[in-house]
């Protein structure tokens, strides 16, 4: 229905035809991180008078619903027996376990990932599992800092 609408008030186009939302989620389907964290130019395209400053959640939404908009199947606020996962993203053959941090670190979402593992319900179901940590500056309204790793490997690096 989003879609429709969407398409609706764009004259007939739809999200998925936008070249920026293209990019990304081909990037999550080819595991092209790196193409992936342009996610960047979403927030650029906000004006500063509606930036909520402080606030991890205010990125975390903008991700989730540009990426649900395209009917990729994206999880925010997963329950797990430990803790949240902030998102989780499910392709054919990948599976994102992906932490947020607001002016931290992407170490410090990454070592979350590890100490509740949040990815663990999701190994050996014939994909690959990655962990990602990705911090936001709130100054530069921006990905700061972000860095991967296989689940497995950030298991054995504990």
């Amino acid at each position: 229905m989003y879609q429709h609408l969407l398409g609706a008030f764009r004259e007939g186009s739809s999200v998925d035809s936008n070249p920026i939302v293209e990019q990304i989620i081909h990037a999550l389907y080819a595991k092209d991180l790196a193409a992936f964290i342009k996610i960047d130019i979403l927030f650029e395209t906000l004006p500063y008078q509606i930036f909520i400053k402080n606030q991890e959640a205010f990125f975390h939404a903008i991700l989730h619903i540009t990426l649900h908009l395209t009917g990729m199947h994206i999880e925010s606020e997963v329950s797990t027996a430990k803790g949240r996962v902030d998102t989780i993203i499910h392709t054919d053959s990948y599976i994102y376990i992906i932490e947020f941090k607001l002016d931290e670190s992407a170490d410090e979402a990454l070592a979350q990932i590890r100490k509740q593992r949040y990815g663990s319900k999701y190994l050996g179901q014939g994909k690959e599992v990655l962990a990602i940590g990705i911090n936001f500056s709130s100054k530069l309204k921006a990905v700061a800092e972000w860095k991967d790793m296989p689940y497995e490997q950030l298991l054995v690096e504990a």
